[in-house]
């Protein structure tokens, strides 16, 4: 199914482990999207690419670790998904992504699982900010 909010776009799937790469490589296929996808095992903080939507599913704990490198992955005007959240840790996520310059757009909850949607906020001056290099801060205009 289309979602008219992020239309046909390439597709990087990324995960340090390979048998999750090799079954993300399987997905595609079935799905009839391996045209439009590119697979990595690198870690997040050795890509060079910036994303307009960009999908953690993983454990708080990890997830906490990476945020830095997954706020630098956002373009401007980017969403990041986070998904398989415990509801209870929910709000520390929220917390520690709100340090990084991304605001809560949405709120999803299930049965004691939480995913929130988050994008930069428009006025903040950190890594989506930047211009040249990734990783380089620029003044804000």
């Amino acid at each position: 199914r289309k979602n008219p909010r992020w239309p046909e776009k390439d597709i990087a799937l990324v995960d340090v482990d390979p048998v999750a790469v090799r079954s993300a490589r399987r997905n595609a296929r079935l799905n009839g999207l391996t045209d439009r996808c590119s697979f990595s095992t690198r870690p997040l903080h050795q890509l060079g690419q910036r994303f307009d939507v960009v999908v953690a599913n993983i454990e708080v704990w990890v997830l906490l670790g990476l945020a830095s490198s997954l706020a630098e992955r956002l373009r401007p005007g980017a969403t990041l998904i986070l998904s398989g959240l415990l509801g209870e840790r929910a709000p520390e996520v929220a917390a520690r992504f709100g340090e990084l310059g991304l605001q809560i757009d949405a709120r999803h909850r299930e049965k004691g699982w939480e995913s929130l949607e988050l994008s930069p906020k428009p006025d903040h001056p950190r890594i989506w900010a930047t211009r040249g290099r990734l990783g380089r801060k620029a003044r804000p205009p």
